[in-house]
């Protein structure tokens, strides 16, 4: 069994990939994503450059934005819908809920990620296979103000031993890194 995972859960735009960077740059966790394994499945559904659907679906600006490449029943759809719409009606329900988090166990054994930290989690079966790899799991649900769920398919999460809530001051990632690295030092119970 691999050491400690950690799932960053909040809404976009709440600060996950700046807190993921953090702890993979200085403090010897490795990155990694449910949504890697998303971003493959999607470019092969609609036939796109793998390397360009990561790029207009990371960018604040075009990911909410019709992409001519992304057709779905004749019309132009943003990056966002392509992935949602790859996830919730086909990877999902033809392959099981747990398909992502099936592929997260493989990407953290194949990394040999005894530290790992998610920087998308939000759904409940990812984390369920997460928990048959790592000894700790610890889901932080991240809160800040003017951040919210929107059309995102993700939720906050419920249900799992050592769920912390974390309220996010802008400008000031350092503070929740203190507060991430002095929680798992200290085992938790079921707080929500």
């Amino acid at each position: 069994m691999f050491d400690t995972c950690i799932i960053l859960n909040g809404p976009p735009n709440v600060g996950k990939d700046t807190l993921a960077d953090i702890l993979a740059e200085n403090h010897g966790f490795h990155k990694h994503q449910f949504k890697d394994q998303l971003y493959v499945d999607t470019a092969v559904e609609f036939k796109v450059s793998l390397s360009e659907l990561v790029t207009y679906a990371t960018n604040r600006n075009l990911k909410e934005l019709p992409w001519k490449e992304l057709q779905l029943n004749g019309k132009a759809i943003s990056p966002r819908a392509a992935l949602i719409h790859t996830s919730e009606t086909l990877i999902k329900p033809n392959n099981g809920f747990d398909y992502f988090g099936v592929a997260a166990v493989n990407a953290c054994r194949t990394a040999n990620s005894t530290l790992a930290v998610f920087s998308d989690g939000g759904f409940h079966e990812e984390i369920e296979c997460l928990q048959l790899l790592y000894r700790n799991v610890y889901v932080f649900r991240l809160h800040r103000d003017g951040c919210e769920w929107g059309n995102d398919s993700r939720s906050y999460i419920h249900g799992f031993r050592n769920i912390c809530d974390l309220p996010l001051l802008p400008d000031h990632p350092e503070l929740a890194i203190a507060r991430i690295l002095e929680t798992i030092e200290q085992p938790l119970m079921e707080i929500a």
